[in-house]
């Protein structure tokens, strides 16, 4: 087995490592946020809506394959 090599920054690897890792988290719950608040999403709902009335249950699966949530 290879014998591991100690880091030349062990202070500061474990700190690095967390900052990364909280960065991420945060930046994934605000694009998730982000994309959750779009303007179009009640407009979305009310043409599926028209959709399934006019056209029934089967028809609006049609249109289902373009809604993004």
């Amino acid at each position: 087995m290879e014998k591991r090599t100690d880091s030349p920054y062990p202070r500061i690897d474990r700190p690095v490592l967390g900052a990364v890792g909280v960065v991420l988290v945060v930046s994934t719950v605000l694009f998730y946020w982000a994309d959750r608040r779009h303007d179009w999403r009640p407009y979305q709902a009310e043409f599926r809506q028209l959709v399934a009335e006019k056209f029934g249950e089967e028809g609006s699966s049609a249109s289902s394959f373009l809604s993004l949530s």
